[in-house]
């Protein structure tokens, strides 16, 4: 039995680990989380813009102001100008109101980044009265047609956002071409890496398997 179940954890080390996606815009599953997603940007303007998908249980919020950058075809924002295409920063700010105290924000961005320079360095991400976010992870890419989409995640641990109190969040682009996709707003860290999902998951085997042998 212990020889078996040896080889099954062999096994599952060799079987490439992959996130889960959502179908509808590709961003990691986060069921049993709470969170608001933008996935449709129609025009330069939104404020006041309702989360096109939401199951917010801690948190209330609004994507409440843009400016600069130009929406292009299909809706995603795009840091260049009209019809020049010249680079243009365009900045978001999420305004939210917590239902209940909230300790870890979490912030998704599917984007195109086709400039040289590392794919998180085009947004700096903020949080009111925090500053940078605490860290910052890649999730991924996905490709749809001739796109292939960056998805990062910035992540702020340790927070004391009392019930009813506000909270905003800025994305300021740079000027490098990026095209944003989604934006996802969650009250937990979205998904865990797929290493560390499977070390979580080699450890629980491993308790059970010393369990069995007291």
């Amino acid at each position: 039995m212990k020889t078996k179940i040896f080889a099954l954890l062999a096994s599952a080390l060799l079987v490439p680990s992959t996130l889960s996606w959502a179908t509808i815009n590709g961003l990691p599953d986060t069921t049993g989380t709470s969170f608001s997603t933008w996935d449709t940007f129609t025009s330069g303007a939104f404020t006041g813009a309702a989360a096109g998908a939401s199951d917010t249980g801690l948190f209330s919020a609004t994507l409440d102001s843009a400016s600069g950058g130009q929406v292009l075809n299909p809706a995603r924002l795009y840091s260049g100008a009209p019809t020049t295409f010249a680079p243009t920063a365009f900045n978001l700010t999420l305004n939210g109101t917590a239902a209940g105290p909230i300790t870890t924000l979490s912030l998704i961005m599917k984007f195109t980044s086709p400039g040289s320079v590392a794919a998180s360095d085009f947004f700096n991400i903020a949080l009111t009265g925090v500053g940078a976010a605490n860290t910052q992870l890649f999730l991924g890419s996905i490709t749809e047609g001739a796109n292939t989409f960056n998805i990062f995640q910035w992540t702020w641990t340790g927070l004391n956002i009392a019930a009813s109190s506000n909270f905003a969040i800025t994305a300021i682009s740079t000027v490098d071409h990026a095209s944003l996709d989604t934006i996802r707003l969650s009250d937990t860290a979205a998904v865990p890496e797929p290493s560390s999902a499977l070390l979580i998951g080699l450890a629980l085997a491993s308790a059970t398997i010393l369990r069995r042998r007291k």
